[in-house]
């Protein structure tokens, strides 16, 4: 946020806000990256897929939009890191749970800075001592192989949007089939945990589901408030068959708003329809 807010600049402007809203760039890959640079590049060697691989997270600029292939990577690798680090100590159970917490977002640049941890011994070899660059290793292969068990052996088809996705829940969509009827989505969006656009999954081995994100996108212009703009992830009704039940989700997933009346007097004459409580 700091980047994107130019001490310097002094003609702001509302679309501007609405821009940086829906910023998806990680401030800290190339600091997280620089730990694995020596791995990435002996392990080039291994197949066409570590090649590719390795050119894309090496090249990617921390850009979460949904055709982005670094992302894809990123967030396997540091899954595969954090299970390699973590769970011989707490198991994989207590480390998804660390993962899903802010907590990791703190200890792993510290640990990545610190080759002496102790955290880099794997308990579970009580005869040997492994070290840092041991572990980066082995979670770079384990995260890459995953990748192309799970989405095939051609990198350019690892596409961010591919991985994470949403699905906005209704109540009665909880259980299946019924998730086919009363859910919206899933689709593929950008953003992530640690960005701006925070549309943010939960870890797992796999596919990374959204857990939580935006639940409006309001810009507000003081000088002008009466052309304010918002949106709604989903709509202003919670009735299921509802015209309004989804009808801003499009506009929601294309980063898009709609203006919002405020002022009384004009919003009889720009309604089209009214509910109406009756005791």
């Amino acid at each position: 946020m700091s980047q994107l807010l130019d001490p310097d600049k002094f003609d702001w402007t509302a679309a501007d806000m609405r821009q940086i809203q829906l910023d998806t760039k990680h401030p800290r890959i190339s600091n997280f990256r620089q730990h694995f640079m020596k791995v990435i590049s002996e392990s080039s060697v291994r197949s066409e897929v570590f090649r590719q691989a390795a050119e894309v997270f090496k090249n990617w600029e921390g850009v979460h939009e949904k055709n982005a292939l670094g992302p894809t990577i990123f967030h396997r690798l540091f899954y595969h890191l954090s299970i390699s680090i973590f769970a011989d100590e707490i198991e994989e159970k207590g480390t998804l749970v660390l993962l899903n917490s802010s907590l990791i977002d703190k200890s792993m640049p510290l640990l990545l800075n610190n080759p002496q941890s102790p955290w880099w011994d794997n308990l579970q070899t009580p005869d040997k001592l492994e070290n840092q660059q041991e572990i980066l290793q082995a979670a770079w292969v384990n995260a890459v192989q995953s990748l192309e068990e799970d989405y095939g052996p051609d990198v350019n088809t690892w596409n961010w949007g591919r991985i994470h996705t949403l699905e906005i829940q209704h109540l009665l969509g909880r259980k299946k089939p019924l998730n086919l009827i009363f859910n919206i989505g899933p689709f593929a969006v950008p953003g992530s945990k640690g960005v701006i656009n925070q549309i943010r999954h939960k870890y797992g081995p796999k596919e990374l589901k959204v857990s939580s994100g935006p639940s409006t996108r309001r810009v507000i212009d003081f000088g002008d408030a009466e052309n304010s703009t918002g949106i709604s992830p989903t709509g202003q009704s919670g009735y299921f068959f509802d015209q309004h039940y989804q009808d801003q989700t499009p506009l929601y997933l294309a980063g898009k708003s709609r203006r919002q009346i405020i002022n009384l007097d004009r919003i009889p004459g720009n309604k089209n329809s009214q509910l109406v409580f009756l005791p």
